[in-house]
């Protein structure tokens, strides 16, 4: 039998989800789950800033995961409020990933649900109003659970080849 010291651990992948706000979270953590079960050798940790906007939310994920070697970073941030520059650029240079739905999260949600309208012109408050009328309301929206009734499989899979930013993601959690 080997000691402890010469058993050879599993490098699993390491994969930080971001968003803007819980909204944001609660999607990536559905995304996250449906792409990355346990056991398929990702490791996966959802976090959000809470608002704040944009430069706000990209602040605050530097601060708390920053120095964290992760493997993958992403970040989902609204378009409505814009990150700056120099933001942008630091955040680059720590190889995240940055992801901005426009005019908003809840925009690409309506986008996924109704392919044959773009939300991409409405306001951040017709979108979050919309979605929330329609769809899920707010206190549902947080919950990750909620979006497997709203968006199953076969669905994110078509909305990836309609929509840019959704083949982005997957395509950032399945490799």
């Amino acid at each position: 039998m080997r000691k402890k010291s010469q058993l050879h651990r599993l490098q699993l992948q390491s994969i930080l989800l971001y968003g803007e706000g819980p909204t944001d979270e609660a999607f990536l953590h559905y995304l996250g789950g449906l792409y990355c079960p346990r056991g398929c050798g990702k490791l996966v940790r959802y976090d959000n800033a809470h608002g704040g906007g944009a430069d706000g939310a990209a602040k605050k994920a530097m601060q708390a995961h920053g120095e964290i070697p992760y493997s993958r970073k992403l970040l989902l941030l609204d378009g409505d409020t814009k990150l700056s520059s120099p933001r942008r650029d630091l955040l680059i240079g720590n190889r995240w990933v940055i992801f901005v739905p426009e005019p908003c999260v809840e925009g690409l949600f309506l986008d996924i649900r109704e392919p044959r309208r773009s939300h991409a012109t409405w306001s951040t408050p017709q979108c979050k109003r919309e979605f929330h009328q329609k769809y899920l309301d707010e206190g549902e929206a947080m919950d990750y659970l909620s979006y497997k009734g709203l968006f199953s499989k076969s669905v994110i899979e078509k909305a990836s080849k309609q929509l840019a930013i959704m083949g982005k993601i997957l395509q950032l959690l399945q490799s």
